[in-house]
């Protein structure tokens, strides 16, 4: 019998399912009880803790094969999924990237974001980045980047929560990201706000309905 499940920080559709059993994300977000949730959340990434989704019976198939003959069963499943990383500069860096179940390591020309395959069920991350022909190296305590990145946690846009996970991605320091949907600006927040406006020419209001706009513009573009 299909189960109702509660969103909480860091799910997302992809670590939802994988847990759940299925092969794809698309399983649970192109179920038809998911209809509502899908016309509120038209990005299966980000979803806002307390939604609900509905989580359909595992159903895990049967095949005919006959005997006495050898039958191959090729199980396609999506076990990874893309995390891209932005960064600010404009020089080749060397990166590596751990998540809590593994880690990764490649190189960035200075020009295209990062783009790394991960499992489905990671958590966390953290990206160590360096220029990639520097003397020393991080590990011999050469100079690096270094930036803990939670996975799963970013919310819609037209949330409190997805405006303050957009301005901390762009370094400014919104405070705590808010769990109820229903929860108002606070103070740290605000000032977050107008240190954005400020930075690109606009009014400093502190509203997040005034930055919303810009504030995708140039975070998801």
């Amino acid at each position: 019998m299909p189960k109702k499940q509660t969103v909480k920080g860091g799910d997302c559709m992809s670590s939802l399912s994988k847990a759940a059993g299925f092969r794809s994300h698309k399983t649970l977000y192109d179920d038809p009880d998911n209809r509502a949730l899908r016309a509120r959340r038209t990005e299966p990434s980000e979803l806002h803790p307390g939604d609900e989704v509905i989580v359909p019976d595992f159903d895990p198939g049967v095949e005919d094969a006959m005997t006495t003959k050898r039958t191959t069963f090729v199980v396609v499943r999506e076990d990874r999924t893309f995390l891209r990383i932005r960064l600010r500069h404009r020089i080749p860096l060397a990166y590596r990237l751990t998540t809590d179940l593994e880690t990764l390591e490649g190189s960035t020309n200075g020009v295209e974001d990062i783009v790394a395959a991960v499992s489905r069920d990671a958590r966390s991350a953290s990206l160590l980045a360096w220029v990639s022909d520097q003397a020393i190296h991080p590990d011999n305590g050469g100079p690096a980047l270094r930036r803990r990145i939670d996975l799963g946690c970013l919310a819609p846009i037209d949330t409190l929560r997805g405006i303050q996970g957009r301005l901390r991605n762009l370094g400014y320091d919104a405070g705590p990201l808010v769990e109820d949907p229903a929860a108002g600006c606070d103070a740290l927040t605000a000032e977050a706000i107008r240190a954005f406006q400020a930075a690109h020419g606009s009014p400093r209001t502190g509203k997040p309905d005034d930055v919303r706009q810009l504030l995708e513009q140039l975070h998801d573009a």
